[in-house]
């Protein structure tokens, strides 16, 4: 029997099992007119009824008064009503039953937040999430409980419209953006305008750019195969209505030719949606204010000082844009359609996509200060620019300059053309400064890139010296791993910075690929240096999805830079079954000693995890065991190790190193029917020993998706997202301890990459 971990949706948030209800009529209306849209529509007898200015009426036998009350079951049982007036409508009421029943609310990535140490009035979360199927998506700002650190489950303002959730106690929310519809400011690259931007519309796109938004196939300018597969079935005057200018319009979020009954017929054209802002996956926001670094570089203490700048918070959507969103009352700025996502947009506007999404501006924004002009006067320019990949939605990056906020630039853009190493871009860009002191941008050639090979692509690893103000690659840093078959998929790195806060000048840049091997680039020198080959216990390489951690720590030779690293993949579907062993390290940096570190499990020190069961509030826990060996990497130990021990456990999330502790969350993925995706564990290691810190702690049945670790005035506290269909309602705290202080503590859907 399937366990009561049934996840909730906007209309129904019971989690335990249950039967819910669709009935479908047959074309006619009882007392009460329906349309398709009655659960979104803000007009019309059921909005009435929500709004109890009108009621259902009383049913009588052999009265129209029965249609009504075929329509009333299905809202109360959680479920939808149709009423099909053709074989057409019958059609689109069968799918959307099937895509409602499979439709469920989720989050993808940690969320932001306005400080890391919250105070009153400066204690705000950003969260992102989607709806599956009918691919929407949302961003909330709630609050954070200062003394505890806990998300709270209201929303103090939503970009999409949110249903009161009486399990997770949220109360309901009116979307923001969908009554900015008609003055939004959105905008694409074009370089030969003064800021580089234009206003995203069809007269303003290039003949190529226009025809990628050309449905109609007896349009002037088609591009072969960008149809929409509704197209045979409209009316002839729907079929010349799918012009460019009306799906450009439609993508803005215009409702004209949508296909629902509140249109006329001719103008059904394009997919209905709920809310226009699409669904957010992987991308996580990015909260930016006023200047945050205290660099002693000229210049930057009155570039600091004399910024009143508001906050904005920055998301990539699936929709294809990047969204600005004033974080006080959740108004959009603006938005930016990236030039690469373009030639797949018109997918979204097609009656099926809810089977066959697609990603588009899917990668997380890294917004950065850096030096542009006169850096070694007190005259020096500094900007704030942004940097964001695609992920799955497209190669390489763009980048634009956000000093202001409500002005953005347009800065450039690069993909696969400017270089054919540039893969699937899954890695947050790095700003620094080189050995010379000028400002450069790192960068990685991510998954796949051998999709160019006929044009060059190596499928190596690539670290790519960047001029972060042209896009320029001022030097290409592969490593010896990969080929134009088995591509290494080197994606995400850490820069080795001493000071980061103050002077972040880094001196070399670490990173792991799928293939398990771990890498040291000089970027200078401009060289890369293979430190350690990870492997299982059967001596397979072990994936390595995530940002290691870098720190330094003392030994009998001095300071010695110290990498910790979790390996895993959840990327495609495959990954989902695969029930490899994924472990913890934690080892210092002794190539030029000792060279590669080819042998981890015979030159560190084993550790072991082993359950502790339940605790006396009956959570699972599990801690390193005693009889493990001592390790202690401030002494002669290069490190330590520590197998992750249930099948298919992994670690696919971002580690964070804080107060001694390497916090790392790991997920166990589940395909079958009768689970909604896995668990999920939260393990707390001593940094220089691998034992525990804190008993590892069951995270419920959901995947953590993201966390981040908050001072509050109750000690640290880890603060999850997990993707679970609750739409972001926190799971119960995580409290631990560590000899460096008191710490305090959505299921993710698999990304399958292109």
């Amino acid at each position: 029997m399937c366990a009561n971990n049934v996840p909730s949706g906007a209309n129904d948030t019971n989690q335990q099992q249950h039967m819910t209800l669709f009935t479908l009529g047959l074309g006619v209306d009882g007392y009460r007119t329906y349309t398709s849209d009655y659960l979104s529509a803000t007009s019309g007898d059921y909005y009435a009824i929500k709004q109890g200015t009108l009621d259902w009426p009383q049913v009588l036998a052999n009265n129209i008064s029965t249609v009504d009350d075929l329509w009333h079951a299905a809202v109360n049982g959680k479920g939808q009503y149709f009423s099909a007036k053709n074989p057409t409508t019958l059609s689109n009421g069968l799918n959307s039953a099937l895509a409602g029943v499979s439709a469920r609310l989720g989050s993808g990535a940690a969320a932001a937040t306005s400080n890391l140490q919250p105070v009153a009035g400066d204690n705000y979360a950003y969260i992102g999430s989607y709806t599956s199927v009918k691919w929407y998506g949302n961003l909330e700002s709630r609050s954070v409980d200062v003394n505890t650190g806990v998300i709270a489950p209201n929303a103090n303002w939503c970009v999409s419209d949110i249903t009161a959730n009486a399990t997770t106690g949220a109360t309901a929310c009116t979307g923001q953006l969908k009554g900015q519809v008609g003055s939004r400011n959105i905008y694409f690259y074009k370089a030969n305008t003064g800021n580089k931007l234009a206003t995203f519309s069809y007269t303003n796109l290039s003949s190529t750019q226009q025809c990628y938004f050309n449905v109609d196939p007896t349009s002037s300018n088609p591009c072969a195969g960008k149809t929409l597969s509704q197209y045979p079935t409209l009316s002839s005057n729907a079929q010349a209505a799918s012009t460019g200018t009306n799906l450009v319009e439609y993508l803005k979020g215009s409702a004209t030719y949508e296909m629902r009954d509140s249109n006329p017929v001719d103008q059904q054209v394009f997919r209905a949606r709920d809310f226009i802002f699409g669904d957010v996956v992987d991308s996580q926001p990015v909260y930016v204010k006023k200047p945050y670094y205290s660099y002693t570089d000229p210049g930057y203490s009155a570039f600091k000082n004399n910024s009143t700048r508001v906050g904005t918070v920055y998301i990539g959507s699936n929709d294809g844009m990047l969204h600005a969103f004033n974080a006080d009352n959740g108004q959009e700025r603006w938005a930016y359609v990236p030039s690469q996502v373009m030639s797949q947009m018109y997918r979204l506007a097609d009656s099926n996509y809810s089977s066959g999404h697609h990603y588009y501006v899917n990668g997380s924004p890294t917004v950065s200060d850096i030096c542009t002009a006169n850096c070694n006067s007190d005259n020096a320019t500094w900007k704030t620019i942004l940097v964001a990949p695609l992920n799955g939605g497209g190669f390489g990056y763009y980048a634009l300059d956000v000093t202001n906020p409500d002005s953005p630039i347009g800065l450039w853009e690069v993909d696969n053309t400017t270089d054919p190493d540039f893969g699937y871009s899954y890695g947050s860009p790095i700003f620094t400064k080189d050995a010379s002191g000028n400002w450069i941008m790192l960068a990685t050639s991510g998954y796949n890139n051998i999709t160019s090979v006929t044009n060059g692509a190596s499928g190596r690893g690539v670290l790519f010296v960047m001029n972060p103000m042209t896009g320029s690659i001022i030097r290409k840093i592969a490593t010896s791993a990969g080929d134009t078959t088995t591509s290494s998929g080197l994606a995400k790195i850490a820069a080795w910075t001493s000071n980061p806060m103050q002077n972040n000048q880094a001196s070399y840049v670490y990173g792991g690929d799928l293939l398990g091997n771990v890498w040291r680039f000089d970027f200078n020198g401009g060289t890369a240096t293979k430190i350690a080959q990870l492997t299982d216990p059967s001596g397979t390489a072990q994936p390595i999805t995530t940002v290691p951690e870098l720190t330094t720590i003392q030994d009998g030779n001095g300071m010695e830079r110290t990498l910790y690293f979790v390996t895993g993949k959840y990327l495609s579907t495959a990954d989902l079954s695969n029930t490899q062993t994924q472990t913890v390290y934690g080892f210092k940096d002794l190539y030029d000693i000792n060279g590669v570190l080819t042998t981890p499990r015979s030159t560190l020190v084993k550790q072991t995890i082993v359950n502790s069961g339940p605790n006396s509030s009956g959570v699972n826990i599990r801690s390193v065991s005693s009889t493990s060996n001592t390790a202690d990497m401030s002494g002669t130990d290069r490190g330590w190790y520590v197998d992750l021990p249930e099948s298919g456990e992994r670690g696919n999330v971002d580690p964070i190193l804080v107060a001694g502790s390497l916090v790392i969350a790991s997920n166990v993925p589940e395909s079958s029917a009768c689970t909604t995706g896995g668990h999920s564990w939260f393990n707390i290691f001593d940094y220089k020993k691998g034992a525990t810190t804190w008993v590892s702690t069951y995270a419920g049945n959901a995947m953590i998706v993201g966390f981040v670790v908050l001072q509050t005035s109750g000690g640290l506290v880890i603060s999850p997202i997990m993707s679970d269909g609750s739409g972001g309602a926190n799971p119960p705290a995580v409290p631990w301890k560590s000899a460096n202080g008191t710490v305090q503590g959505f299921r993710a859907t698999w990304r399958q990459l292109p």
